[in-house]
This record gives C-alpha cells, structure tokens and sequence, in this order.
C-alpha cells in the first residue's frame, strides 16, 4: 500500500515509506501503479515532498525520476534535460563513479535536497499520478 497526498499543481503523489526498490524497480511500479516516477520540476514540489515525505533512520532517501544519460542530467518521464535544480552541498559528485540516478533526502540537515547514486541501491519510491482533464 502507498500513501497519498492529492493536488500540488494538479498532480498527486504516491510513495512508499515501508519498502525501498532500485531506481529501475521504482520507476517500473511507477510505470504499472500511476504515471512514473515524480520529477521535482519546480520549488512547489520540493516543498511539498520535504514536507510530507517521513523521515525514516533506516533509508531517509526518496528515488526521484532524474538520471545522468550520456553526462547529462535528464528526467526519465519527459526525457528533458534539468532546469530546476535543488543539489545537496558539493553533489553531484559521482563519487563511486557509477552514480547515474537522484535520490531525495528527507534528514534534517539536507532536507529536499538531492544526491547522486547508485541506481542499484535501494531507496523509497516516489511516483506521482497525472491530472485528468475533463471537457
């Protein structure tokens, strides 16, 4: 079961506080359960997931939708490259040299703020549902 916060911008959003996945096994249930994997396009939704996302001691880190294809940091839902950034202090530093996809903190001192990893590490997963429009 996910839990849900509903209408930032039109949008909701749909995570997992009690699993965490790979950022592949993420964006697939993001793909199968709702529209994919959230992309933090703006400060709007960086305040609303630093917000409500729990902190968690074991894995305080959300799987968010941006991933480096080809050096270039793109989001997997549209395919465009980032205009919106909201980097932890000194990141991306692709310090294992194989950090290709974003994580989202929730601890305190980089709350919302992003990291770099590994894609094959686990973290929560974080999707989010698109807007119906109805004429």
């Amino acid at each position: 079961m996910s839990n849900i916060l509903v209408n930032v911008e039109g949008w909701t959003y749909h995570w997992k506080d009690n699993e965490t996945m790979t950022w592949n096994e993420t964006r697939k249930w993001c793909l199968t359960e709702y529209t994919d994997i959230v992309m933090v396009h703006n400060e709007n939704v960086t305040y609303f997931l630093k917000n409500n996302l729990k902190e968690k001691s074991s894995s305080p880190y959300y799987w968010i939708g941006l991933r480096k294809i080809k050096e270039t940091w793109t989001w997997a839902a549209n395919g465009q490259s980032v205009n919106y950034e909201n980097w932890a202090p000194n990141e991306p530093n692709n310090n294992k040299a194989n950090e290709n996809c974003v994580e989202l903190y929730t601890s305190t001192n980089n709350k919302g703020k992003w990291n770099d990893d590994s894609c094959k590490n686990k973290k929560h997963p974080v999707c989010y549902k698109g807007k119906k429009i109805f004429h």
